[in-house]
């Protein structure tokens, strides 16, 4: 049997900090931050949708690539500051 190991918060700060260090580095600590944060796969963070995300009630509706159910997630605080910060920087592009 195979014995589940989780990251710590202190490895996943030093995953997004290293994830900064490039000219996309919000964005890739945004979604190294949303992965750990909501376990998402690979798949279901990639196909994220801005359309997705209900900023007024705090939620995200994902596809979820192993179950049937697709509920919606609620997004932490520090998730939606993230996103509105690229949406900010999408928009002035």
């Amino acid at each position: 049997m195979r014995i589940h190991e989780y990251l710590t918060d202190a490895e996943v700060a030093s995953l997004t900090d290293a994830a900064k260090g490039n000219p996309y580095g919000h964005r890739d600590a945004t979604m190294i931050l949303t992965a750990y944060r909501h376990g998402f796969r690979v798949s279901e963070l990639v196909d994220l949708r801005w359309d997705q995300i209900d900023f007024a009630s705090t939620t995200l509706h994902v596809r979820r690539a192993k179950r049937r159910e697709a509920p919606d997630a609620r997004i932490s605080p520090k998730v939606i500051f993230s996103c509105r910060s690229i949406g900010a920087i999408l928009a002035a592009c």
